[in-house]
């Protein structure tokens, strides 16, 4: 997955930032199918302007799916401190739930 920076001119390649499931301080580890970054979303949780990531891996653990949360910094999302959780950790089945296939606001 690869996070592009934003100019009033348009989209550009510098500053870009780019993680998968294998990159250091990103928890888990890549696996056949998992789909990672299939859908993203930035958030400002607490709106002071720095924006998080949410990543999702719905092909996660054979279809159970996970969503990564990776924090607000100065200079945008980072993988620092980032963490998961999917359907079991808010105490759903997560059995072939593909949880994270859609992330809605």
């Amino acid at each position: 997955m690869t996070v592009l920076r934003g100019t009033r001119a348009g989209l550009t390649g510098s500053g870009a930032r780019s993680w998968s499931q294998d990159a250091p301080s990103v928890p888990g580890a890549a696996e056949r199918a998992d789909r990672f970054g299939a859908q993203i979303r930035l958030f400002d949780a607490d709106r002071d302007g720095r924006f998080g990531l949410l990543a999702a891996a719905p092909g996660e653990n054979t279809d159970d799916g996970h969503v990564w949360v990776f924090p607000a910094a100065s200079g945008g999302p980072t993988a620092v401190g980032s963490w998961t959780y999917a359907a079991g950790s808010l105490g759903a089945s997560s059995v072939d739930a593909r949880f994270g296939a859609a992330i809605d606001e």
